[in-house]
């Protein structure tokens, strides 16, 4: 199996080309450890779909955008504040 994009587009896949059930049920069963990983270290991934994961030569790389969002908004915070106490200006 040499698939890249989401797991979504793999899936519906034309009849004709749509993956073995074998190298489907290996996927989510590479979904599950990586989620139980996360879930080991304390991490709720929290937006689970089929546009959420891609494959990467049928590796499965979960992907959430609104985690991004988050992080993002927080270093942004973060680097004004760090600007500002270098000005003197925070408190």
């Amino acid at each position: 199996m040499h698939q890249s994009g989401t797991l979504e587009t793999w899936l519906r896949a034309a009849p004709i080309s749509r993956p073995p059930l074998a190298d489907v049920l290996n996927v989510f069963k590479q979904i599950a450890h990586g989620l139980h990983a996360l879930h080991a270290a304390g991490v709720v991934h929290g937006a689970l779909h089929f546009n959420n994961v891609f494959l990467n030569n049928g590796i499965p790389l979960l992907n959430d955008y609104g985690l991004l969002d988050e992080v993002a908004y927080f270093v942004s915070h973060l680097l004004i504040t760090v600007v500002l106490c270098g000005l003197g200006q925070c408190g």
